[in-house]
């Protein structure tokens, strides 16, 4: 038998697995138990592994002696302020992006300035670029701190580069240093595969610890939460950033290692 905390028992025979909850009095409030259902090791020590857990309070009562105003920063975003746009296409200004359907039939996508854009962007733009397994070194980072006094002459470098060309967006997994610098940006929430490297019951392919190599278990009953635990994590720090076109979901696996992003336009 082993305790693992205050209150919760784990307990291990020929016959299976035996977790107990306990009040503060002693009292049990929960038990469960896990039947072996072939042969099973006869020896060793019970362990626990937990992915998350929910709780339901009642009764709860609280005091206080004065009133303590919010304390989380609240983010400031620099103005937005993109040049690369098409000025015959107009809306609404509504303070960040979206797309609308215009009485042509065309769909555009409307900047927050209620300005008609083309959208062009290209992911992964990094000072280190990817990792090669057979040279063991990025060669990208290698080049670029041949070619760069600092990682600053490579940021404005790049930056300039890519408006010159055309393009007007920052893809999935840029460095955040390019952000709010006169390129639309994304954001990288990778849900699913996030979700898959918690374990065997949360992948439905196998989990090769590389980009596009796991899929999620969707089925799983966690998964609902686990999407919802993300969003919160990770898309509130960019509530309000007008730069943010929106956000790339996760990464999929499919035939041929091919990558499957799928972005979410709504910034709300």
């Amino acid at each position: 038998m082993r305790s693992l905390a205050n209150g919760l028992t784990l307990s291990m025979d020929t016959g299976g697995v035996t977790g107990t909850i306990t009040a503060p009095d002693g009292k049990p409030i929960l038990r469960a138990r896990y039947a072996f259902t072939a042969a099973a090791v006869r020896r060793g020590r019970p362990a626990l592994r937990v992915n998350g857990m929910t709780g339901e309070f009642k009764e709860v009562r609280a005091e206080w002696g004065e009133a303590v105003a919010e304390s989380a920063p609240v983010p400031v975003f620099p103005a937005y302020a993109m040049d690369n746009v098409v000025p015959e296409i107009k809306d609404k200004a509504a303070g960040f992006f979206r797309v609308v359907q215009k009485p042509d039939g065309r769909w555009w996508t409307i900047d927050p300035l209620g300005r008609g854009v083309v959208l062009l962007g290209v992911d992964h733009v990094t000072f280190h670029g990817h990792w090669c397994e057979k040279l063991g070194y990025c060669p990208h980072q290698k080049k670029n701190e041949e070619k760069y006094t600092d990682h600053a002459e490579w940021e404005s470098e790049t930056l300039g580069r890519r408006k010159t060309w055309g393009f007007t967006m920052l893809g999935a997994g840029c460095d955040p240093n390019l952000k709010h610098r006169g390129l639309v940006h994304t954001e990288f929430l990778n849900i699913g595969a996030e979700l898959a490297t918690l374990g065997d019951e949360y992948d439905i392919t196998p989990n090769e610890s590389r980009p596009c190599s796991a899929f999620p278990n969707v089925f799983h009953p966690d998964f609902e939460t686990f999407c919802r635990y993300r969003a919160r994590q990770l898309c509130a720090p960019s509530r309000n950033d007008p730069w943010l076109f929106g956000y790339f979901i996760t990464t999929s696996w499919r035939g041929g290692g091919a990558a499957a992003w799928t972005p979410d336009c709504s910034t709300r």
